[in-house]
């Protein structure tokens, strides 16, 4: 079974996978992590710097992360072009992991903050994770030391909330301790599995 986890930053549901992938054995897909391993490609930054006809690597032919977010933040629409070249070769690679581990009876979750037909296409159930926007804020400030307008620019750059329910099978509401998050997302999770049983009979 292979099982979608979004919703925007701050939301929970890289705790929530970490937690799941713990409990359940569970093989933990987060497209973020694979997006950074495409970034080591030289290609795929000979690619970057064609589009944006900017250098965005250091001395070492390695990304420059610093001035690649500048660049992203500067303007939806580099945001968007980065994107068209980033994206697809990310979902092709989550494509072929999940469905390899999904085949030989693995649970895999993947996990995403930009939720798409290729996401959706992938995975047989989705959750999206919510919480109040200053609560996410908060965490974020606490948890990892982001301002408060580093925080704005990225939730400016996500979805909103219509477009990740568009995707959602379940809703879990994010607004309390990481305990009550986790016996939330455990739930989900037994229900799909009663669903696919309830499916093979």
């Amino acid at each position: 079974m292979i099982i979608g986890l979004t919703g925007g930053v701050g939301s929970g549901k890289s705790t929530a996978a970490d937690h799941i992938g713990e409990y359940y054995h569970a093989y933990i897909l987060k497209t973020d992590e694979v997006a950074h391993d495409v970034m080591k490609d030289k290609e795929v930054l000979s690619l970057l710097e064609a589009a944006f006809s900017v250098p965005i690597t250091n001395g070492c032919g390695e990304l420059d992360k610093a001035a690649y977010a500048d660049l992203l933040y500067s303007s939806p629409e580099k945001k968007a072009l980065s994107d068209s070249i980033i994206h697809p070769i990310v979902w092709k690679k989550v494509r072929e992991t999940a469905f390899s581990l999904s085949d030989k009876g693995e649970l895999v979750l993947v996990e995403t903050a930009l939720p798409g037909p290729e996401f959706a296409d992938i995975c047989d159930h989705i959750i999206c994770f919510y919480a109040d926007s200053k609560l996410r804020g908060k965490r974020l400030s606490s948890d990892r030391g982001y301002s408060d307008e580093r925080f704005n620019d990225i939730i400016n750059l996500q979805p909103d909330e219509e477009e990740y329910a568009t995707y959602a099978d379940c809703f879990i509401v994010n607004d309390g301790t990481k305990e009550q998050l986790w016996k939330r997302t455990e739930q989900a999770i037994n229900d799909f599995y009663k669903l696919c049983k309830r499916e093979q009979r």
